[in-house]
C-alpha cells in the first residue's frame, strides 16, 4: 500500500499558526526532517531539529525522499533520514554527544542548510 507521503523529493512545510512561537516565523518555509505520527521535526530559525505539531504547518511536499526510512505500526507512522532512524538519536544530539552532533552537522552541510544559531538565554 502506498502511503500519503510516498515518492522521492525533499519535504518542506510552511508555518501557518498565527500564535507566535519561539524560533518559528509565520509564513516561513522549513525543512522537515522527520514525520512522527502527528508531529513534524523541522529545523527551526535557530537551526535546531525540533518536534512540532503537524497542525501548525502546511505541507508543501507530500513525498517521502527515497533516502528516508519509513515505518507504520501500531504506534503510528514514522519517516525520516535513514541515518537518523536509531532510537535516542535526537536525545543524544541535545545532550551534546559529539558523534551524534557531528552526524547531524554533516547531514546539515550535505543538505546545504544554514549553520545552527547559538542562542543565549541571558536577558538584557
Amino acid at each position: 500500500m502506498e502511503s500519503f507521503f510516498s515518492g522521492c523529493c525533499v519535504i518542506k512545510a510552511t508555518f501557518i499558526d498565527p500564535v507566535p512561537r519561539r524560533f518559528l516565523t509565520v509564513g516561513r518555509t522549513y525543512q522537515v526532517i522527520e514525520i512522527n505520527g502527528d508531529w513534524l521535526r523541522v529545523v527551526n530559525d535557530a537551526g535546531e531539529p525540533i518536534l512540532y505539531e503537524m497542525a501548525l504547518f502546511r505541507l508543501l511536499d507530500q513525498a517521502i525522499p527515497g533516502t528516508w526510512h519509513d515505518d507504520c505500526d501500531q504506534t503510528g507512522f514514522y519517516a525520516g533520514p535513514a541515518e537518523f532512524a536509531e532510537p535516542g538519536l535526537y536525545e543524544d544530539y541535545f545532550d551534546g554527544v559529539p558523534e551524534t552532533v557531528e552526524k547531524f552537522e554533516a547531514y546539515r552541510r550535505r543538505e546545504g542548510w544554514p549553520p545552527r544559531v547559538v542562542v543565549s538565554n541571558a536577558t538584557h
